[in-house]
C-alpha cells in the first residue's frame, strides 16, 4: 500500500517536473501580485500550517469541500468531497482530512485501502487512491482522538474537472448520542498537492487556502 503511494507520488513528480518550463517564475509573480487580497472564508488550518499567511487570503480559485450530512446512531452515511472553481481543469492532487476515531471507514478487506467511490470529476484520471492513517500519526492528530484519510489521483493532462470528486463511507457509533457533531476537516501537510501540469502555484495555494470542512450529524 504504502509503495502504490510513493510510486504515484513519484510519477505526479516527474510529470508536473517535465510541464513546468518558465512557468514557475510567472506564478510566482502572479503569487506576489495576489496574495494580498483578503477573504474572511480562508480556512484558519491553512493560516496555523503556514501555507498562508493572514496577509494573503484569497478571494477567488479552487474550493474543495466536504459535505454536511447527517444519520442515525449505527448506520453508515456517505459523504462526499467536491470541487468548484477549476474551469480550465487539473492533473494532481494528494490531500489529507481528519475524522473522529469513533468513526469507522469502510475499508477495503482486499486492498486495505479505503474504499470509495470515484466521481465524475477524476473520471479521467489515471488512478485513484485513498488510504487511512492510523498508525504512526503526528501529535495533532493523537491528541484530539483523530485518524486521517489520504486520497489522491493523477493524470498525463489536465483532465480533472469541477463536481463530485469522491464518497467516502463511515459507521457512525451505535451508542452516539443525537445532536452530536463529527468534523470532518481537510489540513495539510508537506508534499500535499492540488494542482495542474503547468504546476500553476497559485491555484495551489488557494486550493489550501479557500477548503471547506464538513461534518455528520447524529439525528
Amino acid at each position: 500500500m504504502k509503495n502504490r503511494i510513493i510510486a504515484m507520488l513519484a510519477v505526479m513528480v516527474m510529470l508536473m517536473s517535465a510541464a513546468v518550463g518558465c512557468s514557475k517564475k510567472e506564478n510566482k509573480k502572479a503569487l506576489s501580485a495576489t496574495s494580498t487580497a483578503e477573504s474572511s472564508d480562508v480556512d484558519s488550518s491553512a493560516v496555523e500550517s503556514g501555507l498562508v499567511s493572514e496577509n494573503e487570503k484569497t478571494e477567488s480559485g479552487p474550493v474543495l469541500e466536504i459535505e454536511n450530512v447527517t444519520a442515525k446512531a449505527g448506520e453508515r452515511v456517505d459523504v462526499k468531497v467536491m470541487l468548484s472553481g477549476v474551469p480550465d481543469g487539473w492533473s494532481f492532487c494528494g490531500i489529507h482530512f481528519s475524522y473522529p476515531d469513533v468513526l469507522k471507514p469502510t475499508i477495503s478487506e482486499r486492498t486495505g485501502n479505503v474504499e470509495c467511490v470515484r466521481g465524475d470529476a477524476v473520471a479521467d484520471m489515471t488512478d485513484f487512491l485513498a488510504v487511512n492513517w492510523v498508525d504512526n500519526k503526528p501529535p495533532e492528530l493523537i491528541e484530539k482522538n483523530l485518524n486521517s484519510i489520504f486520497f489522491c489521483t493523477m493524470a498525463s493532462g489536465d483532465y480533472g474537472t469541477e463536481g463530485h470528486i469522491t464518497t467516502f463511507e463511515f459507521e457512525i457509533p451505535a451508542d452516539a448520542q443525537s445532536g452530536t457533531v463529527y468534523d470532518l476537516e481537510f489540513f495539510f501537510r508537506e508534499g500535499d498537492m492540488f494542482t495542474n501540469m503547468a504546476q500553476d502555484t497559485v491555484m495551489q495555494d488557494q486550493a489550501f487556502a479557500n477548503w471547506k470542512h464538513g461534518s455528520i450529524t447524529v439525528e
